[in-house]
């Protein structure tokens, strides 16, 4: 099931604009890690980016890429992997683009890059899909003993800061929105009455997240927190505006813990034989 409708993403990335959402490729630094990351896969690989965005990461392995591998983006949006395709600064024959809804991944497509991937990224990706789903298609995609760098969205955050929120359903880890376009799913009861609502976002806990790994043939080989400090999110608040259901946690996280942990970082190796 796929939560956000298409338009939401080629509105995006016709805007070109920052996403009111976090991010940890915004960080240079973090951006150079994941590169360098899937550049140690060594020559001859197949290395792939699900969810690319404006080309952050895709231009940075771009630099760095073995003569004979290949870089695959994959994208819902065919906008941004044209920005992919205009910021690549390597052989044009090292990038393939796939335009592909992952929720709705026909066979054809699975196979095509089927047991062919030897590392993975897949960054503020699986919020938007069903997450067991869609780490099982990354895994179909993986060769045996390929590595996975995912971000799952931290639900714990979102229990301690947001629980009382009325777009927040704290029982399903779900972030709702008022339906203003695309389809409208439901009614839900706010306490002042009911709203037409999209889901958009779904959160997990650090122990979903790790069953969900397991579940779809992967061993967690790293985990960490993806947690931004008051020196960033002070910058965001601004950005935010009316944005109160995010802004308003995030002073809270800030003076109860001093930093805001938006994520959980997980690399993992698929041990299907």
């Amino acid at each position: 099931m796929r939560f956000l409708p298409d338009s939401y993403y080629s509105t995006l990335a016709a805007a070109h604009s920052e996403s009111p959402f976090l991010s940890p490729v915004k960080s240079s630094h973090y951006v150079n890690d994941v590169a360098m990351w899937l550049q140690a896969a060594g020559g001859d690989t197949v290395l792939a980016e699900v969810g690319p965005g404006y080309g952050e990461i895709a231009v940075r392995i771009s630099m760095l890429l073995e003569r004979h591998s290949i870089f695959w983006a994959i994208d819902i949006c065919p906008e941004f992997l044209a920005h992919v395709a205009r910021r690549w600064d390597g052989h044009p024959s090292q990038l393939r683009t796939l335009t592909l809804d992952i929720t709705q991944t026909p066979p054809q497509e699975v196979c095509l890059l089927r047991r062919r991937v030897d590392r993975l990224v897949a960054i503020n990706v699986v919020q938007d899909t069903d997450l067991l789903t869609t780490l099982t298609l990354f895994s179909r995609w993986l060769r045996p003993g390929g590595y996975l760098w995912v971000t799952i969205l931290a639900k714990e955050t979102m229990d301690l800061y947001y629980s009382q929120h009325p777009l927040y359903d704290k029982t399903q880890g779900w972030y709702y929105k008022p339906a203003t376009a695309g389809v409208q799913l439901g009614k839900r009861s706010t306490g002042r009455g009911d709203i037409g609502y999209d889901r958009i976002l779904r959160f997990y806990t650090q122990g979903e997240a790790q069953d969900a790994l397991a579940l779809s043939n992967y061993v967690i080989m790293r985990q960490r927190n993806i947690a931004f400090p008051a020196s960033i999110m002070s910058s965001r608040w601004k950005e935010m505006g009316t944005r109160e259901f995010f802004r308003d946690g995030i002073v809270e996280a800030l003076e109860c813990a001093g930093t805001y942990v938006d994520s959980y970082e997980f690399v993992a190796q698929c041990i299907i034989a």
